[in-house]
């Protein structure tokens, strides 16, 4: 499985079991799949976020095409994981007094949320973008500079991408390269800092320098052998770094 999509999915169960509406939606708004599931348990955000009775978190993820009868390894539907009547109405399917308040259209904050986010201690937070059509001027000093490609590709020349340094995520890393080389995040398999460093974590992209050359590993550029390939997902199927902090919940 993709690296960083697995990491993506992982953050998107994460943010549904506290309840973060705001990440839910902007990680759903770059092609997250909303029904991940957990590789051990079997648990997806809609699960997490009926279990914790977050009713706003399971709305937003039906409406974003979250699976109601989707089970965990153990059999539970998000159904059987909640307490709250309105939510149990909602994953039965009958129409509650919020539904029926809603207009017949997706609402302007569902349908164009703000694409700018920054990540602190896990919590993404909407910024305001105060860019001026007429204002040319750029801080330097406020922003990286970033040469990347496509590994692999017809094009070896590298592109120059430009992120505010409090912007500066693994997420909002993925989410500038795949606006820049018109690519997804699910075709991503993992993001390589030349000349042999993996990038995993927000840490790993903060450390990074001006003109650091990244390369985007994707899944067409691979050439694997039968052995290649053996060795791939032996490598991508280690613990996800969230679940070396002494954790015992697997979201």
């Amino acid at each position: 499985m993709v690296e960083s999509t697995k990491l993506l999915e992982e953050n998107l169960r994460e943010a549904a079991c506290f309840g973060n509406l705001d990440k839910v939606r902007d990680l759903i708004r770059i092609g997250v799949n909303v029904n991940a599931q957990h590789d051990i348990n079997g648990w997806s955000a809609l699960h997490w976020a009926a279990h914790r009775n977050y009713l706003n978190v399971v709305d937003i993820l039906l409406t974003y095409g979250a699976d109601k009868s989707i089970l965990t390894k153990k059999g539970e539907t998000p159904y059987q994981l909640t307490s709250n009547k309105e939510i149990q109405l909602l994953l039965e399917g009958v129409t509650s007094n919020r539904e029926q308040q809603r207009l017949p259209i997706i609402p302007n904050y569902i349908e164009n949320p703000p694409l700018n986010f920054q990540t602190n201690s896990g919590v993404i937070t909407k910024t305001t973008s105060n860019s001026n059509n007429n204002n040319k001027e750029v801080n330097v000093e406020g922003e990286i500079v970033l040469k990347v490609r496509i590994a692999d590709s017809d094009e070896p020349d590298f592109i120059e991408i430009d992120i505010p340094k409090s912007e500066l995520t693994y997420l909002k890393l993925i989410e500038t390269c795949c606006q820049e080389l018109c690519i997804t995040p699910n075709d991503i398999i993992k993001v390589r800092k030349l000349p042999n460093t993996i990038l995993r974590k927000d840490k790993d992209v903060m450390r990074l320098k001006d003109f650091q050359e990244i390369e985007i590993i994707m899944i067409k550029s691979l050439k694997q052998t039968p052995i290649q390939k053996s060795i791939f997902v032996n490598r991508n199927q280690y613990e996800s770094i969230s679940t070396k902090k002494d954790q015992t919940v697997l979201y």
